[in-house]
Protein backbone atom coordinates (compact mmCIF):
# COMPACT_ATOMS: atom_id res chain seq x y z
CA UNK A 1 0.00 0.00 0.00
CA UNK A 2 1.12 3.55 -0.65
CA UNK A 3 3.11 4.86 2.29
CA UNK A 4 4.27 1.41 3.37
CA UNK A 5 7.89 0.58 4.16
CA UNK A 6 9.67 -2.62 3.12
CA UNK A 7 12.88 -3.75 4.84
CA UNK A 8 14.89 -6.34 2.91
CA UNK A 9 16.71 -8.59 5.38
CA UNK A 10 17.99 -11.19 2.92
CA UNK A 11 21.64 -11.22 1.91
CA UNK A 12 21.21 -10.43 -1.77
CA UNK A 13 23.11 -8.52 -4.41
CA UNK A 14 22.78 -4.72 -4.18
CA UNK A 15 21.36 -4.67 -7.71
CA UNK A 16 18.43 -6.75 -6.48
CA UNK A 17 17.70 -4.17 -3.79
CA UNK A 18 17.77 -1.40 -6.40
CA UNK A 19 15.33 -3.29 -8.62
CA UNK A 20 12.90 -3.89 -5.76
CA UNK A 21 13.15 -0.27 -4.62
CA UNK A 22 12.48 1.06 -8.13
CA UNK A 23 9.38 -1.11 -8.48
CA UNK A 24 8.16 -0.19 -5.00
CA UNK A 25 8.67 3.53 -5.58
CA UNK A 26 6.16 3.44 -8.43
CA UNK A 27 3.55 2.46 -5.87
CA UNK A 28 4.67 4.97 -3.26
CA UNK A 29 6.41 2.37 -1.09
CA UNK A 30 9.76 3.04 0.60
CA UNK A 31 12.47 0.37 0.69
CA UNK A 32 15.61 -0.07 2.77
CA UNK A 33 18.05 -2.95 2.82
CA UNK A 34 18.33 -3.99 6.46
CA UNK A 35 20.67 -6.96 6.53
CA UNK A 36 21.20 -8.65 9.87
CA UNK A 37 24.02 -10.43 11.63
CA UNK A 38 24.19 -12.24 14.93
CA UNK A 39 22.80 -15.67 14.13
CA UNK A 40 20.01 -17.64 15.76
CA UNK A 41 21.32 -16.94 19.25
CA UNK A 42 21.30 -13.20 18.62
CA UNK A 43 17.79 -13.39 17.24
CA UNK A 44 16.53 -15.29 20.29
CA UNK A 45 18.08 -12.70 22.60
CA UNK A 46 17.03 -9.65 20.58
CA UNK A 47 20.70 -8.87 20.09
CA UNK A 48 21.13 -8.74 16.33
CA UNK A 49 23.04 -6.04 14.49
CA UNK A 50 21.26 -4.42 11.54
CA UNK A 51 23.11 -2.86 8.60
CA UNK A 52 20.56 -0.47 7.13
CA UNK A 53 21.02 1.13 3.74
CA UNK A 54 18.71 3.78 2.36
CA UNK A 55 17.53 7.33 2.83
CA UNK A 56 18.33 8.45 6.38
CA UNK A 57 14.76 9.56 7.06
CA UNK A 58 13.37 6.20 5.93
CA UNK A 59 15.88 4.32 8.07
CA UNK A 60 14.85 6.40 11.08
CA UNK A 61 11.22 5.63 10.31
CA UNK A 62 12.06 1.92 10.39
CA UNK A 63 14.26 2.12 13.49
CA UNK A 64 11.51 1.50 16.11
CA UNK A 65 10.65 -1.77 14.39
CA UNK A 66 14.29 -2.78 13.93
CA UNK A 67 14.99 -2.00 17.58
CA UNK A 68 12.52 -4.73 18.55
CA UNK A 69 15.05 -7.41 17.62
CA UNK A 70 18.37 -5.57 17.26
CA UNK A 71 20.84 -4.38 19.85
CA UNK A 72 22.37 -2.04 17.27
CA UNK A 73 21.13 -0.46 14.05
CA UNK A 74 23.86 1.05 11.87
CA UNK A 75 22.92 3.34 8.98
CA UNK A 76 25.51 2.22 6.45
CA UNK A 77 24.73 4.77 3.74
CA UNK A 78 22.57 4.86 0.61
CA UNK A 79 20.32 2.08 -0.62
CA UNK A 80 22.31 -1.08 -1.25
CA UNK A 81 25.05 -0.28 1.25
CA UNK A 82 23.49 -2.55 3.86
CA UNK A 83 23.87 -5.53 1.54
CA UNK A 84 27.40 -4.51 0.61
CA UNK A 85 28.35 -4.27 4.28
CA UNK A 86 26.78 -7.67 4.98
CA UNK A 87 28.74 -9.27 2.13
CA UNK A 88 31.99 -7.82 3.52
CA UNK A 89 31.06 -8.99 7.02
CA UNK A 90 30.25 -12.50 5.81
CA UNK A 91 33.47 -12.62 3.81
CA UNK A 92 35.45 -12.05 7.00
CA UNK A 93 33.52 -14.87 8.65
CA UNK A 94 33.97 -17.41 5.86
CA UNK A 95 37.68 -16.69 5.47
CA UNK A 96 38.11 -16.99 9.25
CA UNK A 97 36.34 -20.38 9.18
CA UNK A 98 38.60 -21.47 6.32
CA UNK A 99 41.77 -20.34 8.10
CA UNK A 100 40.75 -22.06 11.34
CA UNK A 101 39.85 -25.28 9.53
CA UNK A 102 43.08 -25.43 7.53
CA UNK A 103 45.24 -24.50 10.53
CA UNK A 104 43.80 -27.36 12.57
CA UNK A 105 44.06 -29.70 9.57
CA UNK A 106 47.76 -28.87 9.28
CA UNK A 107 48.28 -29.17 13.03
CA UNK A 108 46.83 -32.68 13.13
CA UNK A 109 48.80 -33.74 10.04
CA UNK A 110 51.98 -32.44 11.69
CA UNK A 111 51.32 -34.47 14.82
CA UNK A 112 50.16 -31.55 16.94
CA UNK A 113 47.22 -31.48 19.32
CA UNK A 114 44.23 -29.44 18.18
CA UNK A 115 43.50 -28.67 21.82
CA UNK A 116 46.97 -27.18 22.29
CA UNK A 117 46.60 -25.12 19.11
CA UNK A 118 43.25 -23.82 20.34
CA UNK A 119 44.75 -23.00 23.74
CA UNK A 120 47.55 -20.96 22.14
CA UNK A 121 45.40 -19.19 19.55
CA UNK A 122 42.67 -18.57 22.10
CA UNK A 123 45.20 -16.95 24.41
CA UNK A 124 46.70 -14.66 21.76
CA UNK A 125 43.33 -13.64 20.33
CA UNK A 126 43.59 -15.36 16.96
CA UNK A 127 40.87 -17.86 17.84
CA UNK A 128 37.56 -16.18 18.65
CA UNK A 129 34.70 -17.92 20.46
CA UNK A 130 32.61 -18.20 17.26
CA UNK A 131 35.61 -19.81 15.53
CA UNK A 132 36.03 -22.21 18.45
CA UNK A 133 32.35 -23.16 18.19
CA UNK A 134 32.75 -23.73 14.46
CA UNK A 135 35.75 -26.01 14.97
CA UNK A 136 33.70 -28.08 17.40
CA UNK A 137 31.84 -29.39 14.34
CA UNK A 138 34.99 -31.20 13.28
CA UNK A 139 35.43 -32.78 16.72
CA UNK A 140 32.17 -34.70 16.48
CA UNK A 141 32.58 -38.49 16.13
CA UNK A 142 32.83 -39.70 12.54
CA UNK A 143 29.53 -41.56 12.80
CA UNK A 144 27.77 -38.40 13.94
CA UNK A 145 29.34 -36.30 11.20
CA UNK A 146 28.28 -38.80 8.55
CA UNK A 147 24.71 -38.98 9.81
CA UNK A 148 21.97 -37.75 7.50
CA UNK A 149 20.90 -35.11 10.01
CA UNK A 150 24.40 -33.63 10.29
CA UNK A 151 24.97 -33.73 6.55
CA UNK A 152 21.59 -32.14 5.84
CA UNK A 153 22.36 -29.32 8.25
CA UNK A 154 25.82 -28.76 6.79
CA UNK A 155 24.43 -28.83 3.25
CA UNK A 156 22.19 -25.90 4.16
CA UNK A 157 25.12 -23.92 5.59
CA UNK A 158 27.27 -24.67 2.55
CA UNK A 159 24.58 -23.56 0.12
CA UNK A 160 24.23 -20.26 1.97
CA UNK A 161 28.01 -19.77 2.06
CA UNK A 162 28.36 -20.50 -1.65
CA UNK A 163 25.51 -18.11 -2.44
CA UNK A 164 27.01 -15.34 -0.31
CA UNK A 165 30.51 -15.76 -1.72
CA UNK A 166 29.18 -15.76 -5.29
CA UNK A 167 27.46 -12.44 -4.54
CA UNK A 168 30.67 -11.14 -2.97
CA UNK A 169 32.72 -12.04 -6.05
CA UNK A 170 30.10 -10.42 -8.29
CA UNK A 171 30.37 -7.21 -6.25
CA UNK A 172 34.17 -7.36 -6.48
CA UNK A 173 34.00 -7.68 -10.27
CA UNK A 174 31.62 -4.73 -10.38
CA UNK A 175 34.14 -2.72 -8.33
CA UNK A 176 37.01 -3.80 -10.59
CA UNK A 177 39.03 -5.62 -7.94
CA UNK A 178 40.26 -9.21 -7.60
CA UNK A 179 39.67 -11.29 -4.46
CA UNK A 180 41.73 -14.45 -5.06
CA UNK A 181 41.39 -15.70 -1.49
CA UNK A 182 37.63 -15.37 -1.71
CA UNK A 183 37.56 -17.17 -5.05
CA UNK A 184 39.47 -20.09 -3.55
CA UNK A 185 37.32 -20.21 -0.41
CA UNK A 186 34.16 -20.26 -2.51
CA UNK A 187 35.31 -23.55 -4.04
CA UNK A 188 36.02 -25.38 -0.78
CA UNK A 189 33.15 -24.48 1.54
CA UNK A 190 31.92 -28.09 1.54
CA UNK A 191 35.30 -29.24 2.84
CA UNK A 192 35.45 -26.45 5.42
CA UNK A 193 32.02 -27.35 6.80
CA UNK A 194 32.66 -31.09 6.71
CA UNK A 195 30.03 -31.84 4.08
CA UNK A 196 30.51 -35.28 2.51
CA UNK A 197 29.41 -34.42 -1.03
CA UNK A 198 31.32 -35.84 -4.03
CA UNK A 199 30.00 -32.99 -6.18
CA UNK A 200 31.61 -30.42 -3.88
CA UNK A 201 35.31 -30.90 -3.22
Amino acid sequence: ARGALVAIHSTVQPATVAEVAAAAARGGVDVIDACITGGAAGAAQGALTVMAGGDAAVVERARPFLDCFAKKVVHTGPLGSGCKTKLCNNLMTYLAWTAAYEATLLARAAGLSQEVLEEVTGSNGNLTEPMRAFLALHKAPDAARRSEGFQRSMRGFVEIAEKDLAATLALARECGIALPGTATASQIMARVYGLDDPNRR
